[in-house]
């Protein structure tokens, strides 16, 4: 290495810093060598459309979009700055905010599981005809799920972040700043607040409302409320 960032509390110490190197004291070193790393060695898709892919002719396309090869894009809207990598689906009623980044095989706005049992005991499909709506700063993951509203809309708020393999059911509502591991289930009308980690392979059973600043650890199934905190 020929720099090293390291954090500003070494400062006193800096007589023994090695004097082949170049040193940069820092507030968050691992933040400011995500930055310098991410903008020196990784290439983002550049905006366009690939020409495989179906755009449907009252889809609304934001300005510096790249849309990757085979994605279907229905009747829906897509913010600018948005990158949407390969094999990606985009149903009708969907509004996609500015800064999304999706990922391969993506597939949002399909309709929920839903079903009523009639006088038969034969199963009928509930009708789902919300919407979804991901805000601004989103990352969905490879092959993630997000299922249409039935009734109300399915919501991701702005900054979250959600990883590949994921489910997310109807009329579930997500905050802001929502971080979302490998292979989660969140099950329909579930509302999560602001600020929650859920971590890998984590159940919520639906119908439950996690709050402000909550740890799901690995492999949990919420069985109920939780708090803030």
């Amino acid at each position: 290495a020929s720099i090293i960032i390291v954090p500003k509390k070494l400062q006193s110490f800096s007589d023994s810093f090695p004097p082949n190197k170049t040193i940069i004291l820092a507030n968050d070193p691992i933040l400011l060598f995500s930055r310098i790393a991410r903008d020196l060695f990784v290439k983002m898709p550049e905006p366009g459309i690939h020409n495989s892919a179906y755009i449907h002719p009252d889809a609304i396309i934001g300005q510096n979009v790249h849309i990757g090869a085979f994605c279907y894009i229905g009747k829906c809207s897509i913010g600018e700055n948005t990158i949407i990598l390969n094999n990606v689906t985009i149903e009708d009623e969907v509004a996609i905010g500015k800064n999304v980044y999706i990922k391969n095989g993506a597939r949002i706005g399909q309709t929920g599981f839903g079903f009523v049992k009639n006088e038969y005991g034969k199963y009928e499909k509930f009708p789902q005809i919300g919407k979804v709506i991901i805000e601004d700063n989103v990352e969905i993951g490879a092959n993630t799920c997000i299922d249409r509203g039935a009734l109300s809309d399915t919501i991701i708020g702005s900054n979250t972040k959600v990883n590949s393999l994921c489910h997310i059911a109807h009329n579930v509502e997500i905050g802001n700043s929502v971080i979302i591991t490998a292979q989660v289930n969140v099950s329909g009308s579930t509302i999560i607040g602001n600020n929650v980690w859920i971590s890998p392979n984590s159940t919520l059973i639906g119908h439950q409302k996690i709050g402000d600043g909550v740890l799901i650890g690995a492999g949990s199934v919420v069985l109920g409320d939780i708090h803030s905190n």
